[in-house]
Order: structure tokens, then sequence, then C-alpha cells
């Protein structure tokens, strides 16, 4: 059995996106405070349950991880607004921070693996049938009209 450890593996990169924050630079401007702007998250792992989610919800909300005592994580928990967290061999011990990232959206996508892929793209492609041909159309008789008074017909 893998170490508990390699079961939360994931490859993830941070993607930026909009102008950068510029100190002075008007709120509504593309630079200024109220700009859009982030970091798009993508990760791929083989179970979201196992990795994903248990990282956020293990890891990164436990107050208590990895060691009794050492706060949400600073930068990423979602749990609470203020923050308390140990600094590994700093000074002081103990911080206290707002939270500042906030997450707006998100989405779980089902990508195929690289053999899932070469495999489809090896699959033998089945011939479409060519239309079969229509029958021929029949000439339609022509019935000449009737005529009203007609001896015979009623």
């Amino acid at each position: 059995m893998a170490k508990p450890i390699r079961r939360r593996r994931i490859l993830r990169r941070g993607i930026p996106y909009g102008e950068s924050f510029r100190e002075g630079a008007a709120p509504e401007s593309a630079a200024g405070a109220d700009a859009d702007r982030g970091l798009l998250f993508l990760g791929y792992q083989a179970s979201l349950e196992r990795q994903f989610e248990f990282v956020i919800s293990q890891w990164f909300n436990k107050p208590d991880h990895p060691e009794r005592g050492d706060g949400h994580d600073p930068i990423l928990s979602q749990a609470v607004r203020t923050k308390q967290f140990t600094l590994p061999g700093g000074n002081p011990a103990h911080l206290t921070m707002q939270r500042f990232v906030f997450t707006t959206g998100g989405a779980y996508l089902f990508q195929p693996s690289i053999t899932a892929l070469r495999r489809l793209s090896q699959a033998a492609v089945a011939p479409t049938p060519s239309p079969s041909p229509r029958p021929p159309r029949l000439p339609v008789p022509e019935v000449p009209p009737r005529r009203r008074g007609a001896p015979g017909l009623v």
C-alpha cells in the first residue's frame, strides 16, 4: 500500500490573470484595487475525493495540521475570517492575519489519461455504411377530373 502522503499527490499550477496591482492607481483602473485579478488554480489528480477535497478539508482548514496548535493555513484556509498560525522557527511564534484570498468559483472537469487518449486515437474507425439507394419513383397516372352530372355518377 502507498504511504499516506503519496496518496495526496496533486499536479498543480497557479495561473495569474488580470493586471498586477499598482500602489496609487485609481481604484477603478485596470491596476487599481477594484480590478478583476486573481489566480486560477489548475490541478490534476487521480481522485478528487482522496486528493483535492481531502487536502482542502483536512490540511488547509484544520487548525491542528500538521501539528497541534499550528493554526489554519494562513493563505488558503477559507474556514475562518481571522487566522492565527504558527511560524516555523519564527519570531513571534504566532501571527494573526485577516483573510485575503476569496474563492469566487470552481469546476471539476474530467480529463482522460494519456493512456486512454492513445487508445482512443488508435481505435479502428468503423466504416460508415453508404446510404442505400432510393427505389425509383414510379410515375403517377393522371386521373381525369370528374364532371358533375355525368351519367352513372352520384
